[in-house]
């Protein structure tokens, strides 16, 4: 189903663990409660669509689109959402432990209070988020742009922080980085 046009699909409780859909145009589709489990969604276009109680675990959305998709009660534990545009998307209570989001772009955010401990953040986009109290323990934030991102009583203890991007952010202690 690679490169499959399914724009406003109705695949609720669809099983499709373990399919292919790299490069598929699936914009506002409903995906709520599918099984995608290890499904390859790479490129994938998921603007608008509904993932709401979707099993997505170990799931592949690098380089997707899922600008304003819709994760409620989703779990996004072991997914890799490298490169993945997370614009205008509520990941308030989604779990993204294990997870990779390496070149991912997440400005402007809010992961207030997260467990965001071991996720990959390599070279990703965190400009203006808020990760006041979030956990990122053992974090890789490498290389990732974190200007003026709202680090304030963030926990931080194991994490890669190098060559990270820290202009204007507020650190942990409350101190403005220059």
């Amino acid at each position: 189903m690679n490169y499959a046009r399914l724009i406003q699909a109705n695949l609720s409780q669809a099983k499709l663990s373990e399919t292919q859909l790299h490069s598929a145009n699936l914009t506002t589709a409903n995906l709520s409660s599918a099984n995608l489990t290890q499904a390859n969604l790479n490129n994938a276009n998921l603007i608008g669509a509904d993932l709401s109680q979707a099993k997505v675990t170990k799931v592949s959305l690098s380089y997707a689109d899922l600008r304003g998709v819709k994760l409620n009660g989703v779990s996004l534990v072991a997914v890799n959402l490298d490169g993945a545009n997370l614009k205008n998307v509520n990941l308030k209570a989604v779990s993204l432990i294990g997870s990779s989001l390496a070149q991912a772009n997440l400005s402007g955010q809010n992961l207030a209070g997260l467990n965001l401990s071991g996720v990959s953040f390599q070279n990703a986009n965190l400009s203006g988020v808020n990760l006041t109290s979030a956990n990122l323990c053992g974090a890789n934030l490498s290389y990732a742009n974190l200007e003026k991102a709202n680090l304030k009583d963030a926990n931080w203890v194991g994490a890669n922080m190098t060559s990270a991007k820290l202009a204007g952010a507020i650190m942990p202690d409350g101190t403005i980085h220059e």
